[in-house]
């Protein structure tokens, strides 16, 4: 497979030539997989972590994924907790394809 590398807001974000869709698949594999790992979906998508990672982040800049911080252990999201600075309770990072994410995927 033929794969070029391009600078994006100094993000190195893959281009693999004739699938112009690489953000989408990977939105598209968040969304169908809801508690999912990111070694299934590079592995699935045959890119590697870190490359996953960048695409999650220019995902989340683009406002198709949103970022959500919690705990299994607490309802509230860290982010709008009043005792997040001094909880023990270290969050794990979830991420829920937005509005404008479900609606880019109905096309």
């Amino acid at each position: 497979m033929d794969r070029s590398c391009f600078n994006l807001s100094n993000w190195n974000i893959i281009r693999i030539l004739g699938d112009d869709n690489v953000l989408e698949d990977v939105l598209r594999e968040i969304d169908q997989h809801h508690g999912f790992s990111k070694s299934q979906i590079s592995k699935s998508l045959d890119i590697s972590e870190g490359m996953l990672n960048d695409l999650i982040n220019q995902l989340i800049r683009m406002d198709y994924l949103n970022e959500i911080e919690s705990s299994i252990d607490c309802d509230t999201p860290c982010t709008s907790c009043p005792y997040a600075k001094s909880c023990n309770i270290v969050p794990v990072k979830m991420y829920q394809v937005s509005h404008k994410g479900k609606n880019l995927l109905k096309k």
